[in-house]
């Protein structure tokens, strides 16, 4: 006992102990912007840099590489379809405004032709008329009006000499109702390239009355051509119906000369002159090959060519080659220049964590990075700082920790120590119970021998009594019947004296038995007293051993209950002993009274029989009384069945008393065993505190 009070002091002890160590606080140093020492490393450094711009590099130059081949492949393919349907296109609208421009003095004549004085041909006014037009528009240079015969009627010419057109195709067209235009020509008055258009002229009632002509320049046509410049080689140039050609940016040698393309050949000029719009590749005058649109225009018929070297096409296609790498030279400045910035700041941020790693590699746990970015990196620098503090933490309980492993395996053995020797008082205990019960056994045995040895001098009581009561049944037939020979009664009433006394003996006898199963009663319920006060005893002992005498406490508790079943049970068989006794009292005082009034009968007897009536009366009573004490033995004989069941019971528990002791003996064994195993480890635990605290003695945390 003393031992397990030991035992809970230095437990108790131990655990306010730890519960009043005062925290440490803990400082936290940021990492110092002093240089970096001077890596062996420092190429390996560097190497991060260059391969975060080989990447990049590689990364950009595959699609921006892809996008400029395929760029210059559709360029190149497309270039001269490009330049096909542009100059196509342009010829189109060179003989649009060719036609717009023809169309302009067509309208002009139409409207003179309209009017009154040129409807009525009256001279005059037709000469005042034509002057007139002449003076505003500048590229007429000569307004005619020929009568239906040719022959000039008036004209701007300020001649007297009069023309006659009759033979002219363009006027017998126009007097046809036609709209006509002559060959080119060089006038004799400009010594410039010209034409005649020429309309029809009606009178009030729609007849052709005569033709309105006008000669019109056509340098202004050249000016018109050498504004349309196409690229570095290419030329525009209009032709006549004829093939010569009437514009041309080299008017001197071209118009002026009245140089005769279709003559040449050129493919350009004679598809346009059949009214063909489309554009192919063939040789020039000068043998080179060119790319050449064509279209006609169609108020006059003429053609307008376009040409362009076909050279320009594979230099349109050099200049986007040049076009699209040097796009790519310049992204890939522009991506080695952002990688570089981009990579500088990362790389600055990866040293910086490596030389908090280094020093936290020293043991120095109180190394700090600032934490800058507002991204990813910033992100990696407060998770480095986290990881640091976790390190911290870890360190910093672990020698707590350490410390509290150390004090709580000196005092696991010490607990250790004193809970073997309580066990071995456990233990000692343990085996005074079981020795107790053993005895407690024996006195079963011996208690239920005497019990049997009683039940069958109960029996025989019954036995006895059975005959008592048959006697006296014959007594009183006998009296009742008839007084006959007094000896016979005198007699009947000795053998009734003698059997009252035989019965009187007998339950003296078992009175005396009765006693002896009350002494051994109270003897089994001392011993049930006995076995429940060792019981909780060992509870207690048990209890204080804690998670190993769980299994001691279960027996323990088992062991009580059936100690209190013996009591009870032994308390029950008190009870019904003492209702025996008093009944055993009455059955003596009735025998006794039996014996007395037998006596009296007898004495009776002999001096009169008027004292028969009396014997009558009596002996009635004798067979009352005796009818009694048969019901009484008969409940003695149920009692003494009932005490037997209560002694086997009694020995049913004893025997399961003494196999939960045995069961406590072995559960000691085992607790010691356990103890000494906590011991070992015990031992182990320290030494390990002791390798664990070696190891993180090298941490700096303050």
């Amino acid at each position: 006992m003393k031992l397990i009070k030991k035992l809970k002091e230095k437990f108790a002890f131990s655990m306010k102990k730890n519960k009043g160590k005062p925290k440490k606080k803990k400082t936290k140093k940021s990492v110092t912007k002093s240089k970096p020492k001077k890596s062996k490393n420092k190429n390996k450094r560097g190497k991060i840099k260059n391969q975060l711009i080989a990447l990049v590099l590689i990364l950009t130059l595959i699609p921006i590489s892809t996008i400029a081949f395929v760029n210059y492949y559709y360029q190149t393919k497309n270039v001269k379809e490009n330049m096909e349907n542009s100059n196509l296109a342009l010829a189109k609208s060179l003989s649009n405004e060719v036609d717009t421009y023809i169309n302009t003095f067509f309208n002009v004549l139409d409207t003179l032709a309209a009017t009154h004085d040129f409807r009525n041909m009256e001279r005059y006014e037709l000469i005042r008329s034509l002057n007139l037009t002449v003076t505003k528009i500048d590229q007429i240079k000569v307004l005619y009006v020929f009568d239906k015969n040719g022959q000039e009627v008036a004209s701007t010419r300020n001649r007297s000499d009069k023309l006659n057109v009759s033979s002219e195709d363009w006027f017998n067209k126009a007097l046809e109702g036609q709209k006509t235009i002559s060959n080119s020509f060089i006038d004799d008055v400009t010594k410039l390239p010209g034409v005649i258009i020429a309309t029809p002229m009606e009178n009030i009632l729609g007849e052709k009355i005569g033709v309105i002509a006008a000669k019109i320049g056509l340098n202004e046509i050249s000016e018109l051509v050498s504004e349309n410049k196409v690229g570095k080689t290419g030329v525009s140039y209009i032709v006549d119906k004829t093939g010569i050609v009437i514009g041309h940016p080299n008017f001197k040698e071209k118009v002026m000369e009245r140089y005769n393309a279709k003559e040449k050949g050129l493919e350009g000029v004679l598809q346009s002159l059949k009214g063909e719009t489309s554009v192919s590749t063939y040789n020039n005058e000068n043998g080179t090959s060119v790319i050449g649109a064509y279209t006609q225009v169609p108020s006059t018929g003429w053609g307008v060519i376009i040409e362009q070297n076909t050279s320009e096409v594979k230099e349109a296609q050099i200049k986007n080659l040049y076009r699209n790498i040097g796009i790519v030279a310049i992204v890939i400045v522009l991506v080695i220049i952002v990688t570089s910035i981009a990579s500088r700041v990362f790389t600055k941020t990866v040293r910086d964590l490596a030389k908090a790693a280094n020093t936290i590699k020293t043991g120095d746990l109180t190394v700090r990075v600032e934490e800058k970015a507002k991204n990813e990196i910033g992100e990696l620098q407060k998770a480095f700082n986290q990881m640091i503090d976790a390190l911290y933490m870890i360190i910093f309980n672990l020698k707590d920790a350490i410390t509290d492993i150390k004090d709580s395996s000196k005092y696991l053995t010490e607990s250790a120590n004193l809970t073997v020797q309580s066990s071995e008082e456990i233990s000692g205990i343990v085996e005074e119970v079981a020795n107790g019960t053993e005895m407690q056994l024996e006195n079963v045995e011996e208690a239920t021998n005497m019990v049997d040895m009683m039940s069958g001098r109960v029996k025989s009581v019954e036995e006895g009594t059975k005959g008592i009561l048959k006697a006296t049944n014959e007594a009183a037939n006998i009296v009742k019947e008839s007084s006959k020979d007094i000896d016979n009664t005198k007699e009947i009433m000795y053998s009734i004296e003698k059997t009252v006394k035989k019965s009187a003996d007998q339950i003296s006898t078992l009175s005396e038995h009765v006693d002896e199963i009350g002494k051994i009663v109270s003897f089994i319920e001392e011993i049930s007293q006995q076995t429940n006060l060792l019981a909780l005893n060992a509870a207690i002992e048990a209890a204080r051993a804690g998670e190993h005498g769980k299994g001691f406490t279960v027996v323990a508790e088992e062991v009580r209950q059936l100690a209190e079943q013996t009591s009870n049970a032994s308390s029950d068989i008190v009870n019904i002993v003492n209702k025996i006794q008093d009944e055993m009292k009455l059955v003596t005082k009735s025998m006794n009274t039996g014996i007395d009034e037998v006596n009296k009968g007898s004495q009776i007897i002999g001096s009169t029989t008027e004292s028969f009536n009396r014997i009558l009366t009596e002996t009635d009573q004798v067979v009352e009384t005796v009818e009694k004490f048969t019901t009484i033995v008969d409940e003695l004989l149920e009692e003494m069945s009932r005490i037997e069941k209560a002694i086997s019971q009694v020995g049913a528990v004893s025997q399961q008393t003494a196999s939960g002791i045995q069961t406590i003996l072995a559960s000691t064994e085992e607790q010691q065993s356990a103890v000494n195993q906590i011991n070992e480890y015990a031992v182990r635990l320290n030494e390990m505190a002791s390798q664990l605290n070696s190891l993180i003695v090298g941490f700096k945390i303050e």
